[in-house]
């Protein structure tokens, strides 16, 4: 009984194994998908080379396929053409029996314009197939004039530009590689080539001389059996030409003559122009301008000048422009300028390299007011330099900005208030002390506020005026601390001022700067100062009053 029942249930086993091999579930069999087009191929036809408004030689061929690989008989695709404007010789074709649809394709006009055509499965939009084809231009058919004709040009000498001739098919593409002859016919001029081939744009060109003789010359451009040819093209050789500029250099302001011929003899009939700027003409001859120099700033250098009578543009010439005088300072040397007609500051090019320090001060004299300043700086136009710099002066209204300029900027308006209050203290004390009679009470010394002995560290009161003082027995008491001395100078620091300020390593350079240059060059141009303090130093207080 044993083995019988093992043998039965290893049967059973067996059976459910087969059934859930054979794969589905308990709803029933499996469904098979009916063929869909999945996938469209260009056979034949793609990549082709043909000329514009012709049809390519080989026909365009697409194949359909579903999703399990098979060809797909009597399935419509559409052709159109997506770029180029050519034409097919069908919209719509039903695939054979290979699963193929073909049409013929006619090129657009355009040789430059990408030409493409599209197939595309109609119920399937999505399913695609993209042939691509390259246009050549079709035989010359014309020839027309692209460029060069109507110059001019100073007795013997080359037009400007080349005169251009355009090879074209009957739909206006150019044509590469087609042979145009050019002849000089009049004027006694010559020409560069006689024979030249187009370009891959359809161009032949060539460069021209007029004549020696005033007057019309004529060329012809020529390609037999083409409609246009040939190309007359003219030019005028004219005497107008400068020969001279002088003097040499032409000074900023002054008078300047230029020598040539074919000037008009009325002076506004001759446009002058000096590195493109039109300056004044003031007397005129056949042969000789008298100008006016432009009395502008401008960096000294060699500059185009350019003579224009009528539609004639003579030769340009270069000329060298100077200032009338250069500034020349020496070492430490300053210079106070108040004319406004001097306030183009012209310095003479050196082998090594310079430095000024330019300041402006208020035209104004109340003292409250600013007059908006703008320091410029160029280099010639010739000249090689480092860098130029354009430096506006503080005006009286700020525009807005980010809020680091608007703090910086409000600092700033503090601090020239300040110095404006300063400066109008120091004119009365100053008119106050010339009022009074000479004697030695006025070459009596007072302590010294500040000791020479100090050391760094020490603290000590100072003095300073008070908002809105109009005397120096007006003032407020500030703690300081001596932060740094010199040989000249002693630097200290009122207490009260906000953190975040000059560091020690600071105040050292401060030192160094006012002891081996300031001190040196103030000395240098205005002789050794008084001790008036008798403390042998000049004292400098940072503070935020």
């Amino acid at each position: 009984m044993s083995p019988k029942t093992f043998g039965f249930n290893t049967l059973v086993a067996a059976a459910v194994l087969v059934y859930w091999a054979c794969g589905g579930d308990s709803t029933g069999p499996l469904v098979q998908e009916d063929p869909r087009p999945a996938r469209a191929f260009a056979m034949s036809g793609d990549g082709q080379t043909g000329t514009v408004g012709q049809v390519l030689p080989v026909a365009l061929v697409v194949q359909v396929k579903d999703q399990a690989g098979d060809v797909m008989r009597r399935v419509t695709v559409t052709f159109s053409v997506t770029k180029g404007g050519g034409t097919v010789s069908e919209g719509a074709v039903v695939t054979d029996a290979n699963g193929q649809a073909s049409v013929n394709w006619t090129l657009g006009t355009t040789a430059a314009t990408a030409q493409e055509v599209t197939a595309t499965v109609a119920s399937a939009t999505s399913v695609t197939a993209t042939f691509t084809a390259t246009a050549t231009p079709d035989v010359a058919a014309v020839l027309v004039s692209d460029s060069g004709d109507g110059q001019n040009a100073y007795l013997g000498t080359r037009l400007p530009s080349d005169i251009v001739v355009l090879v074209q098919d009957q739909y206006g593409n150019g044509v590469s590689g087609q042979e145009v002859q050019f002849m000089a016919t009049a004027g006694s001029g010559s020409l560069d080539l006689t024979v030249a081939f187009t370009d891959a744009t359809g161009r032949a060109r060539t460069g021209w001389t007029v004549g020696i003789n005033g007057g019309q010359n004529t060329a012809l451009a020529l390609v037999q059996g083409l409609t246009g040819s040939p190309i007359v093209f003219t030019a005028t050789a004219h005497s107008l030409n400068v020969e001279s500029v002088g003097p040499n250099p032409l000074l900023l302001g002054q008078t300047g003559t230029i020598s040539g011929t074919g000037f008009d003899v009325i002076p506004a009939n001759n446009i002058v122009t000096i590195g493109g700027e039109t300056v004044t003409v003031t007397a005129a001859t056949p042969t000789q301008l008298e100008i006016a120099v432009p009395s502008r700033c401008i960096p000294a250098g060699a500059y185009d000048v350019q003579v224009t009578v009528g539609s004639f543009t003579a030769p340009s010439q270069s000329a060298d422009i100077e200032p009338a005088a250069f500034l020349d300072m020496a070492v430490g040397e300053q210079v106070i300028i108040q004319d406004p007609s001097q306030f183009c500051l012209q310095f003479e090019a050196t082998p090594g390299p310079e430095e000024y320090l330019i300041g402006v001060q208020s035209t104004s004299e109340n003292v409250t007011t600013l007059t908006p300043i703008t320091v410029t700086g160029a280099i010639a136009p010739d000249a090689v330099a480092a860098a130029t710099a354009a430096m506006p002066a503080f005006a009286s209204n700020t525009q807005p900005g980010t809020p680091m300029d608007m703090t910086r900027s409000s600092r700033l308006s503090r601090h020239r208030a300040a110095e404006a209050e300063i400066r109008e203290l120091d004119r009365a004390n100053y008119e106050s002390l010339s009022n009074r009679p000479a004697g030695p009470q006025r070459l009596a010394m007072a302590p010294a506020v500040v000791d020479g002995t100090v050391s760094v560290g020490d603290t000590i009161p100072i003095n300073v005026l008070a908002d809105g003082a109009t005397s120096c027995n007006q003032f407020d008491v500030i703690t300081t601390v001596v932060r740094a001395k010199g040989t000249t100078s002693i630097w200290l620091e009122d207490i009260a001022n906000p953190p975040g300020g000059y560091t020690q390593s600071d105040f050292q350079s401060l030192v160094s700067g006012f002891d081996n240059l300031v001190y040196t060059a103030d000395v240098a141009q205005f002789g050794q100062p008084t001790d008036t303090d008798a403390n042998g130093g000049v004292v400098m207080v940072i503070t935020k009053e």
